[in-house]
């Protein structure tokens, strides 16, 4: 986790981070209801909060464009920028409702999780944690994948194509939506 390969894929990540939130940012503040009318659900009241959002969501993108540039600097920008990737879905979780469906927790995966092995990796680096994570780091990975692996073949299997009928896909998804949407996968869901 230290070096210059290292150093190279950090940067790479934050760049990549500061471009994810600068171009979702934007698009939340110029077009404040697109969200909304793209998922189907009501627009909020007030569209300006979720225009400020946007800006809030870009002024991080600067962070960490600035951190990819900086890595001898980054540690505060980076440390905040997982704590609100932490923050994040525990506040989609305490939203879910009526007015905001479970089914929009998945953007918690592109705004929040995928940077979480990243940022936290970065934090961790030079320091007394970061030498035994690197060597659990595969076993962690590979009991990961064994739980994925038992979940689609325990509980999801009857919601994907392996399911020939289309309404009976549909029926299971329906009557398993907790279920299905904590196993939620990518290439799973019912067509």
């Amino acid at each position: 986790m230290t070096g210059p390969f290292a150093d190279r894929l950090f940067r790479i990540a934050f760049v990549l981070a500061g471009a994810y939130n600068l171009a979702f940012g934007f698009w939340a503040t110029v077009w404040p209801l697109a969200f909304f009318e793209l998922f189907r659900i009501p627009p909020p009241r007030y569209p300006g909060i979720w225009a400020c959002l946007g800006m809030v969501l870009g002024v991080y993108g600067l962070l960490y464009l600035h951190a990819a540039r900086n890595l001898a600097t980054a540690k505060p920008i980076i440390a905040v920028g997982l704590l609100g990737k932490v923050l994040g879905p525990i506040g989609m979780l305490m939203s879910f409702g009526d007015d905001w469906p479970r089914r929009l927790g998945m953007i918690c995966v592109y705004n929040d999780l995928i940077w979480w092995l990243p940022f936290g990796l970065f934090l961790v680096r030079g320091t007394a944690l970061a030498r035994p994570l690197m060597a659990g780091t595969p076993w962690i990975c590979a009991a990961a994948h064994a739980v994925a692996f038992a979940t689609l073949l325990l509980l999801l299997r009857r919601g994907m194509l392996t399911e020939p009928a289309a309404a009976a896909r549909a029926a299971y998804v329906a009557q398993n939506a907790a279920v299905w949407t904590l196993g939620w996968r990518h290439g799973c869901w019912p067509r």
